[in-house]
């Protein structure tokens, strides 16, 4: 084996040692952050189950003449709620990424406002202005042009 054969293949050892230790660590991070995830997540959970059971307790009975509530029937009570009325939409969705539950909603208008020159938004809004105008306006300007 020659010796820029014996250099490469050292370097090439150091470099996939390097590219292993970093993955590796990369699987570690995430699996870290994962767990932290999911421990704040049943905090949350935990959490809302307790404000919605406080507040339907000290409220509830006393307006309504109820009764109170237990912590997992506040749980239960709030994951109804999120779905009749909230939805879990963009719960577990990442960053960054549409809310809308699947629905990609364009705008047309939007889309073709980012396609004009500035030149084509100034006669837009030219045009815009002339027909917000009153209909007085418009007569006396119309008759004025011939």
């Amino acid at each position: 084996m020659s010796f820029s054969r014996l250099i490469n293949s050292k370097k090439m050892k150091k470099e996939f040692e390097k590219r292993f230790e970093r993955k590796a660590c990369r699987g570690v991070h995430k699996f870290c952050w994962g767990a932290v995830h999911c421990i704040f997540g049943v905090a949350a959970i935990a959490a809302f189950g307790a404000v919605v059971m406080c507040l339907w307790n000290c409220l509830v009975p006393d307006i309504f003449g109820l009764t109170t509530l237990t912590f997992w029937q506040a749980i239960g009570l709030f994951v109804l709620a999120r779905i009749l009325f909230g939805g879990f939409c963009g719960m577990f969705k990442k960053h960054g990424h549409h809310r809308h539950c699947g629905h990609h909603h364009h705008n047309p208008i939007r889309e073709k406002w980012l396609k004009m020159t500035p030149e084509e938004r100034k006669e837009f809004w030219k045009d815009c202005n002339y027909y917000n105008r009153s209909d007085t306006t418009q007569e006396t300007e119309a008759k004025g042009d011939k």
